[in-house]
């Protein structure tokens, strides 16, 4: 699976987690994000940001 978020491409295998650096307050670098491939949402794990949604909008192709 392959995500493009600003210009950049990060391929996915396996578990569908997703860590990235993310540009906005709140959010540690190295976080772990879920990925609903039906919605394409993306949720950070509940431990970390209390399950709130990260305002992104990946393009997901593939799998």
């Amino acid at each position: 699976m392959k995500i493009t978020y600003k210009g950049k491409n990060f391929h996915i295998r396996g578990e569908k987690e997703l860590s990235l650096f993310f540009e906005k307050e709140g959010i540690r670098s190295g976080a772990v994000f879920f990925i609903d491939l039906r919605s394409k949402e993306v949720i950070q794990r509940k431990e970390l940001l209390k399950s709130e949604k990260v305002e992104i909008k990946p393009f997901i192709s593939g799998g």
